[in-house]
């Protein structure tokens, strides 16, 4: 049925005895608070986000239950992801270096979108060498497409540093079509981003180089140790990061006016809300 454009109906409008007084009586009507209009992008943030949802964050107990060695895998929910990668020492590096899961890939979709419609698309994506976020930067750049120049594989952005023999080469990533760039020279010579302003200098360093917008993957502890920056790598970050800055969750950095410096435009820890930003 399609009605004229001058009515609208009113469903319930005529039923006998029935008043919007009797709705408010038995319903509860939700309360919103008004939001502002989000402020544009100025080209020249640096973007960064928390990897997505890996499928050890939804069951612990993967590796055991889908029966993961050498030459078999078998999924025990949609959630799953339909194949996992062959690599050295698989069960052992997958205990530390888990899969994003299908809803992961998903929820880095949804955040690509949210990039392109915000006019917010990145120049080049930064990830370290861990597999979710790798994962997170292929899905990404997936989405945007050719308007992303590569992703940029960045070891010293890992967090645990100590973990580097269980990383995937750049050579197997590209095999699984993640489109690395291969030719890409680190920009930091030592690991030691998360003990001072490192990574601050970091992400100043990058926004520089590519004059324009640049997205960054990190793990849950990098975001959190970025945003405190007082480089504890204790046990306490580690437990608490994940609750913290749950998956795609994000903070944008700014430049400042001084010369190799950022600052913190805001923090969100839902898909690039802005709800405030800092005076210029």
């Amino acid at each position: 049925m399609v009605f004229p454009t001058k009515f609208v109906p009113r469903i319930g409008a005529n039923r006998k005895g029935h008043t919007k007084k009797d709705d408010n009586k038995n319903v509860l009507r939700g309360q919103y608070k008004v939001s502002r209009p989000v402020p544009p992008f100025r080209g020249d943030e640096v973007i960064v986000a928390r990897h997505s949802e890996t499928i050890a964050e939804v069951f612990p107990d993967w590796i055991q239950r889908a029966k993961l060695d050498e030459a078999s895998y078998h999924p025990f929910d949609l959630n799953m992801p339909v194949r996992v990668p062959r690599r050295k020492n698989l069960k052992d590096a997958y205990q530390s270096d888990p899969p994003i899961s299908e809803v992961g890939r998903i929820m880095a979709q949804i955040f690509a979108r949210e990039l392109v419609t915000r006019n917010a698309v990145p120049k080049s994506i930064y990830t370290p060498p861990t597999l979710a976020c790798v994962q997170t930067a292929a899905d990404i750049r997936s989405f945007i497409g050719s308007e992303c120049d590569g992703i940029y594989v960045e070891p010293a952005l890992a967090y645990d540093q100590g973990a580097s023999e269980k990383w995937m080469s750049l050579k197997e990533f590209n095999q699984l079509k993640y489109n690395v760039n291969e030719d890409y020279t680190s920009e930091q010579k030592s690991r030691s981003l998360f003990k001072s302003d490192g990574m601050k200098k970091m992400l100043s360093k990058l926004a520089e180089k590519k004059k324009g917008i640049v997205l960054v993957i990190l793990e849950a502890q990098g975001l959190k140790a970025l945003a405190d920056l007082e480089g504890n790598r204790g046990d306490d970050i580690k437990e608490l990061s994940p609750s913290m800055f749950p998956p795609m969750s994000s903070m944008i950095f700014s430049p400042t006016s001084e010369k190799g410096s950022v600052s913190v435009d805001y923090a969100s820890f839902r898909i690039l809300l802005r709800l405030k930003r800092s005076e210029q």
